[in-house]
């Protein structure tokens, strides 16, 4: 659904969470389901706008950083 919800492609999001951009917020069981909250799509709408911006995806992980929602 945050796909849907982001309008974005499901390969998008699940790119994103390798290079560490995104991260699921839970995972409870073994199949790797993943679960995202309101700030998942709030990170991810971030990214989409600083994208059209002219932000490199590097540069983005930074700003979340900073921004407060990033990873690590």
């Amino acid at each position: 659904t945050l796909a849907q919800k982001a309008k974005v492609n499901i390969q998008t999001i699940r790119y994103y969470e390798r290079i560490k951009l995104l991260v699921p917020k839970l995972r409870k069981d073994q199949k790797q389901t993943r679960y995202y909250n309101d700030e998942s799509l709030s990170a991810l709408n971030f990214i989409k706008q600083a994208q059209e911006m002219g932000f490199q995806l590097e540069e983005i992980k930074d700003l979340l950083k900073l921004r407060g929602a990033g990873p690590g």
